[in-house]
């Protein structure tokens, strides 16, 4: 081989490499743009839901922390139970499936009987949320599972006993 068809393979090795990458990149580019469209049968882009999932508990916990803030906790005069009964009328105005949760809060050594809420949000992608309604903020699952037990029992809608 001569030196000029070492240069001609050469020359035709680059660009068949400069055609596969521009290649990759277009086919990553009609990923990018299928992925900023909301699909037909329904399904969401992922960062439209991180934007509507932040969005959603960014508003409940608004509303967790000014339910919170509006009284003063009394036992037996306005407690937990007050609490999650007016966070579960307020989540509901939102269109939030919200009710009440009674059972016992195991914290620093104490059992106490406490009534908390939930909003079942599996509908929108983020499963069960709770929250401690008389502090207003949102439970991680790790402290819900480690404090929190809750009784199985009905309630009639809007009523926390």
């Amino acid at each position: 081989m001569n030196k000029r068809e070492v240069i001609g393979i050469a020359i035709v090795i680059i660009v068949i490499a400069v055609l596969a990458f521009l290649a990759g990149l277009h086919t990553n580019k009609e990923e990018k743009v299928i992925e900023n469209k909301i699909i037909e049968n329904g399904t969401i882009i992922k960062a439209q839901v991180i934007n509507s999932t932040k969005e959603m508990v960014k508003e409940i916990e608004d509303i967790a922390i000014k339910v919170s803030q509006e009284e003063e906790y009394q036992l037996k005069s306005y407690d937990c139970t007050n609490f999650s009964e007016e966070l579960v009328k307020r989540l509901k105005t939102k269109g939030y499936n919200a009710y009440c949760r009674f059972g016992e809060l195991r914290a620093n050594g104490l059992i106490n009987k406490h009534t908390w809420v939930e909003i079942n949000a599996t509908d929108k992608g983020m499963g069960i949320i709770e929250i401690e309604s008389t502090r207003g903020y949102l439970l991680s699952q790790e402290q819900y599972d480690a404090e929190y037990f809750y009784y199985p029992r009905r309630y009639n809608d809007g009523e926390c006993w």
